[in-house]
Parts: C-alpha cells; structure tokens; sequence
C-alpha cells in the first residue's frame, strides 16, 4: 500500500513480528520455519515502520524462495540485539547460500538470481535504499555450513537527536 514515508519513535521487534505475521501461512504451506530471537528490551528507534515491513519482508520472501527451490523448505532465524548505539536484525537461513559473484551483486537494481518471469532483481535495491535513508546498512553473507545471512543495522536514534542533526544539515 502506499503512504507517505514517516519516520516516527517505532519498536523494531514489532516491525519484524508483523513481518512474519504477514509470512506465515505461505512460510507454513511452503515448508518453511520461521524463528524469532529478538532482544526483548530492544530499545525503539526512529523509522518508517511500514518501510522497514517492506524490507524484513522481502528479505524473508527472498530467503523463502532461495530454500524452497534448493530444497523444497528450511529454516529462518530473526535475530534482534543491540549492540553499543546499533539496531542489528539478522535474518539466518539454511538454503544453498550464495556464490561471491551474487553477493558483491545482490543489492544492485535489475540483478537477479531468479528465473526469468520470477523476480524483476528490484526488491532488494529498494531495500538497500530504504535502510540507507534510515542511515543504516545492509549486507548479506554466506554461512559458515550452510545458507546466507542478511543484516540489517540502524542507528537508535531518538526524536531529538534526529531534530537536532537536520538543524545542523548532517541528514536530509
């Protein structure tokens, strides 16, 4: 749906539970678990929340496709912590990983791994995109054992900090 971009006080653990709420039945009939391991005192931050939706959702959706397609189904793990004044959320997952090639690639516009017909190569441009006006960062690496990992990492920031460095021109 549209809506005009708004960034607000918003608790990341509420982002990523609506996520997977939104997931599950097409997770649960494509034989794929979803695990949450979020920080239950995850302090909130300043972000679009239906933005930041858009982003955990696709990354889930991508991981989905990647697991369904190597091996029928898997597993995802949503992980959430704070680390000194960082959001970090990784999204786990047990599929086949990805070659050097696909993951210096992964978040440029039009590049995909899916067939033709399946995957236009936009989402996680646009999710790029998206934690980038959060001022964060998105990246993603292979697994030791097996599958992929995508991190995203936000700043907390509050209100008044946000106010007080767009007085001061260091965000737009």
């Amino acid at each position: 749906r549209k809506h005009e971009p708004e960034k607000k006080s918003m608790s990341i653990n509420e982002a990523i539970e609506q996520s997977v709420e939104l997931n599950a039945y097409r997770m649960k009939v494509n034989n794929v678990e979803i695990e949450t391991e979020l920080e239950p005192d995850l302090p909130s931050t300043l972000g679009d929340f239906h933005q930041l939706e858009q982003v955990f959702v696709n990354i889930m959706n991508n991981a989905e496709h990647a697991m369904t397609e190597a091996h029928g189904g898997g597993k995802i793990i949503i992980k959430s912590e704070s680390i000194n004044n960082i959001i970090r959320i990784s999204f786990i997952d047990n599929g086949p990983g990805m070659s050097e090639n696909d993951i210096k690639r992964v978040f440029d516009p039009f590049y995909t791994t899916k067939d033709v017909g399946k995957g236009t190569g936009l989402g996680l441009s646009i999710c790029f995109g998206i934690i980038e006006s959060h001022n964060g960062s998105l990246h993603a690496i292979n697994n030791a054992d097996q599958g992929a990992t995508f991190i995203v990492e936000l700043p907390i920031t509050t209100e008044d900090q946000y106010i007080e460095e767009y007085n001061q021109g260091q965000i737009t």
